[in-house]
């Protein structure tokens, strides 16, 4: 079987989370199993100032040169050099293509293509029109259609959560394929240097946030929490220092003014995107990793740092709070309640002896997260659909 990938991003991407990472997974997986071979079309974007230096060992990925990188990070404004002439001259070898995320050109030029194989859709949470830029998203419908949404064979949701998000909207030849989840530990990029603890002179214990820095993903809240149990007349002792990780796509600013406006500025402290061995180590010594986002249909990072050795705190509206809560591996709070998330943490920091027990469920659950297991849940899909 051969298997193309679009996506608009794609590794060493990571400053547009999710996608890229868990796009970058299916493919290592899909091309780790016999008779599969797999190729990427991606565009060249790695943030809003830096491009993809080609790599003569790369094999399988054709990068299109975008046209702007600031339009890209900002509007999700793509234009990919040379990608029509790539789907003119190959459409015809590949036997499935898989499409991830919506609203974006490289969609739609493979859905105009005269010679298009059967193809499905990975959204990754992207198709309702949520969190912002909401005007622009209707207007891209309105001009564009949703001709890629109808005419996939299978819109692949990530989690219980996305489907019936999916179904909300209309959207029917729904399948299951959850992301895949991989220890931090394995991951053997970038790994020289010092570490978190020693690259920013952290010492003692530390809660941590690691993930885009948008409205949705709801840092804000986590900050409140936080300002509640430093004005809590009950409080015996502070909490341990508040890690934001994560590169800013418009809510810093905000951020930094909560913070100062809370009088936080000696618990808080904002370190930017991590990668590799910054990224490893700072999960394997946080103390917690918060994920206090609202709409997230999976959330890979709870899951990695149970596998890293840190309790995940998460929302009930997201993919990751259904599966935490199922598994019994962590702690869960209502979407949007301070409150709530404040005593999350503080049972977390508190009830040290539950550490050890949930982090054996967590792991003993996310077996079937693996990539073998998703990746062969992957193909079966693809052949339901008539893929050889």
């Amino acid at each position: 079987m051969k298997v193309l990938h679009v996506t608009p991003f794609y590794a060493p991407a990571w400053a547009y989370g999710g996608i890229p990472r868990a796009v970058h997974a299916l493919v290592r997986a899909q091309g780790a199993l016999e008779g599969v071979t797999v190729t990427v079309a991606t565009t060249d974007v790695l943030d809003m100032r830096s491009r993809y230096v080609p790599d003569a060992l790369e094999m399988g990925v054709y990068r299109f040169r975008n046209l702007s990188n600031t339009l890209a990070y900002r509007l999700m404004f793509l234009l990919p050099r040379g990608f029509r002439r790539f789907l003119r001259d190959h459409a015809c070898e590949f036997d499935i293509v898989h499409l991830h995320g919506c609203r974006h050109v490289l969609n739609e030029i493979f859905f105009r293509s005269p010679s298009r194989p059967p193809f499905v859709l990975s959204p990754h949470g992207t198709l309702p029109r949520i969190e912002s830029k909401i005007l622009l998203k209707r207007l891209y419908d309105a001009l564009l259609g949703n001709g890629v949404v109808a005419e996939a064979a299978r819109i692949l949701a990530v989690s219980a959560a996305e489907a019936r998000q999916l179904a909300a909207i209309g959207c029917d030849r729904v399948a299951i394929l959850p992301n895949i989840v991989e220890d931090p530990a394995a991951d053997t990029g970038g790994g020289e240097g010092r570490s978190f603890r020693e690259t920013f002179g952290i010492e003692g214990r530390y809660v941590l946030y690691l993930g885009k820095l948008t409205p949705r993903k709801r840092v804000d809240l986590l900050i409140e929490a936080y300002a509640m149990r430093s004005t809590h007349p009950g409080a015996a002792a502070p909490w341990p220092l508040l890690v934001v990780a994560g590169n800013d796509m418009g809510t810093l600013r905000s951020l930094t003014r909560l913070v100062r406006s809370r009088s936080l500025e000696r618990r808080v402290i904002f370190v930017g995107l991590l990668t590799g061995r910054l990224r490893r180590t700072a999960m394997a010594a946080a103390e917690a990793i918060v994920y206090p986002g609202e709409h997230e249909v999976f959330g890979l990072v709870p899951f990695e740092g149970i596998l890293a050795g840190a309790i995940p705190i998460v929302s009930d509206d997201s993919g990751c709070g259904e599966l935490v809560r199922e598994a019994q591996c962590g702690y869960v709070f209502a979407r949007g309640d301070a409150a709530g998330l404040s005593c999350a943490i503080g049972q977390a920091l508190d009830e040290p002896h539950r550490r050890a027990e949930m982090l054996q469920r967590g792991r003993a659950f996310l077996a079937r997260f693996t990539p073998e297991t998703v990746a062969r849940r992957s193909i079966e899909i693809y052949r339901g659909i008539g893929a050889p």
